[in-house]
């Protein structure tokens, strides 16, 4: 009996091996049991919805550069034919640049 009261728990509880009859623990353990799901399940759901927020950051970063890389590659073969360097001077398709 003492150690029911150090645990505040049963006989029953500290005889039987199997622990997962719920109604036999104290109403005070099954409030604690049911507030640290609570906390775990808030705790998952901030977690679930940063990586939501993060996969659509990510989708809409892959969305805006990938047309950006493939314009750039070209455009870049393009640019560069009608680039031409004479005497430290650019010029650009017959346009002098100093």
């Amino acid at each position: 009996m003492k150690l029911c009261n150090i645990f505040n728990c049963k006989i029953n509880d500290l005889v039987h091996e199997n622990m997962s009859d719920i109604d036999s623990l104290d109403e005070e353990i099954k409030m604690s049991v049911v507030k640290f799901k609570e906390e775990k399940q808030k705790k998952i759901k901030g977690i679930s919805k940063a990586i939501y927020i993060l996969a659509r950051i990510g989708k809409i970063l892959l969305t805006i550069t990938i047309p950006i890389i493939v314009f750039l590659l070209i455009a870049t073969p393009i640019f560069i034919s009608n680039i031409e360097m004479k005497d430290g001077t650019i010029i650009f398709k017959g346009t002098k640049v100093d």
